[in-house]
């Protein structure tokens, strides 16, 4: 077990292992989550890589459950999990983002995280750093994007791993646990989200939609579309104030402009057939 250790060294001292664990600490500062994981992957040993936060309490079997979805197919790249607050709410199964390319939390604090929505493994667009599971072998051709300050690196290395490597990112329902989002970082100095990291995001985000197939728009199209759906006959309060959330809609806005986008394409690759 490898840890970044970033705090005070008299906090060091306080950390328990009581079971024994290998566990290994590494001293990294400052702070900067990219770097972080990049060096302790570095250093790793595994065929396998967990990253999971230190503020993640995980369910019995959590682990197992990833790791067998995660060898079931070749094809899948990186799975991620269901986390949950104290009350049981859902906050994250999964990272989307709307027609103004911002990444969100699909029914983050809407739902509860047992939801009919949320029991099945499926694909998804990206998952958060706080719980993920992946190959050592995918940090061969790939790393951790150093350049965000505070947070997105998790998302575009999800982007990454699907666009550069055509391998999924894939939910996993039993891979879960509970974690109060943050509630280490906020008390750490300029680790407040910034417009640098969500610009790089955005940017990112653009190309990699802009670069997909009509199989993958389709998929894209038809997870809004069900998003929607919960969101009407549950009669989900979606919308929080903020644009990047499940408001209804902004998930309409961005079912146009990914049918819109089918259409380019459908109509690019019609031209090319006849020419």
């Amino acid at each position: 077990i490898l840890c970044s250790w970033n705090g005070d060294t008299e906090d060091l001292k306080k950390i328990q292992n009581s079971k024994n664990y290998n566990l290994k600490i590494i001293k990294i500062k400052p702070y900067n989550f990219a770097k972080n994981m990049n060096k302790l992957i570095s250093i790793s040993l595994g065929k396998y890589l967990l990253f999971i936060n230190d503020d993640v309490i995980l369910d019995k079997d959590s682990i197992s459950s990833g790791l067998n979805l995660l060898e079931e197919n070749i094809n899948i790249g990186l799975v991620g999990g269901n986390l949950r607050d104290k009350k049981n709410n859902l906050t994250h199964a999964g990272v989307n983002f709307n027609f103004l390319n911002s990444a969100y939390h699909f029914l983050e604090n809407l739902i509860k995280y047992d939801n009919p929505f949320v029991c099945n493994n499926f694909i998804i667009s990206a998952c958060t750093g706080a719980l993920m599971i992946t190959r050592k072998k995918v940090f061969n051709d790939l790393e951790f994007n150093e350049l965000y300050k505070v947070c997105g690196e998790d998302i575009e290395l999800c982007l990454d791993i699907n666009q550069l490597l055509g391998k999924e990112i894939w939910y996993c329902n039993n891979f879960k646990g509970i974690h109060e989002a943050e509630s280490t970082r906020k008390r750490v100095p300029n680790q407040k989200k910034n417009i640098s990291d969500k610009r790089r995001l955005k940017n990112r985000y653009s190309f990699y939609f802009k670069n997909l197939n009509i199989k993958e728009l389709r998929r894209l199209y038809n997870f809004d579309k069900k998003l929607l759906n919960l969101i009407f006959e549950s009669k989900v309060p979606s919308f929080k104030g903020r644009l990047q959330t499940d408001y209804w809609i902004i998930i309409i806005f961005n079912l146009i402009k990914i049918k819109i986008l089918i259409f380019l394409n459908k109509l690019r690759n019609n031209i090319k057939t006849r020419v």
